[in-house]
């Protein structure tokens, strides 16, 4: 339901009440989903998001193995 909303190719019906940012332990549940449900939209939601993190992020190791996995199947 959520990734059309996240992605920003849908605009979301309700009422916005305040800005969201999503944070780079967030982020990667974002991966954690792509792989659990073969949806590969949450992985490029997810590298794009990080193009806007200030440095590196350091939790990609807790998700390193679920990222391989994905790109394996």
């Amino acid at each position: 339901y959520l990734l059309p909303f996240v992605k920003g190719s849908a605009e979301w019906p309700h009422e916005q009440i305040t800005e969201y940012r999503i944070s780079p332990l967030v982020n990667q549940f974002f991966r954690i989903l792509s792989t659990r449900y073969q949806e590969p939209g949450w992985l490029e939601v997810s590298e794009k998001l990080r193009e806007g993190y200030s440095s590196y992020d350091h939790s990609l190791f807790l998700t390193a193995a679920y990222q391989e996995k994905l790109q394996a199947e």
